[in-house]
């Protein structure tokens, strides 16, 4: 319960987006909390399993603090970042847009790669994300979704805590699934996707 209250306090008053906003903020602030990153972990597994080519734009959708977004880039990919935190954009320099996934605007990308941002969401928010990131994917992309609580401490930061089987159709719904399967340790699972 030691971190809970700073949380909550980052979010007293605010609902919705805003809060959303707030929490992430203030997580991002706490330098344990980007010692891991899920994103730049899968990287390699994306890349193996994208037919992407250098010099081809991807979006990382909910980028957080840029990591996998340098190592996309270091393979040659014209990255672009998405995050609601402008506190995460900040640790990433140059090509971040700050903004919500179900909603922002901007160029469409050939490839499309969001790891551990799913779950984040409420669950009313699942399809307008899904929706917003098919819209800006030309050719196809790599989702990772985690299916457990998180285990960080702040209160849920999970707000969608599903198994695949929940997820599969919602994502099949606005992409082709062309490829699925569980990490490791079976608590997420990664979609290979094509634009429909």
């Amino acid at each position: 319960m030691g971190r809970r209250k700073p949380l909550l306090d980052a979010m007293a008053g605010l609902t919705g987006i805003d809060a959303e906003r707030a929490k992430y903020d203030h997580m991002w602030r706490q330098s344990d909390y980007h010692r891991y990153s899920p994103g730049a972990a899968s990287v390699g597994h994306a890349l193996k399993m994208l037919a992407c080519v250098p010099g081809q734009s991807i979006i990382d959708w909910g980028c957080g603090p840029g990591a996998a977004m340098r190592l996309l880039a270091s393979a040659g990919l014209q990255v672009t970042g998405v995050d609601l935190s402008s506190v995460a954009a900040g640790f990433c320099g140059a090509g971040v847009v700050v903004g919500d996934i179900a909603t922002v605007t901007l160029p469409p990308a050939e490839w499309a790669y969001c790891c551990d941002v799913m779950e984040h969401l409420p669950p009313d928010r699942v399809d307008a994300a899904l929706a917003n990131i098919a819209r800006h994917t030309l050719l196809g992309g790599y989702l990772r979704i985690c299916h457990v609580p998180d285990g960080f401490g702040e209160g849920a930061l999970h707000l969608t805590v599903e198994p695949p089987e929940w997820w599969t159709p919602r994502i099949a719904k606005h992409f082709r699934i062309d490829a699925h399967g569980a990490v490791g340790d079976r608590d997420s699972s990664w979609w290979v996707v094509s634009h429909v």
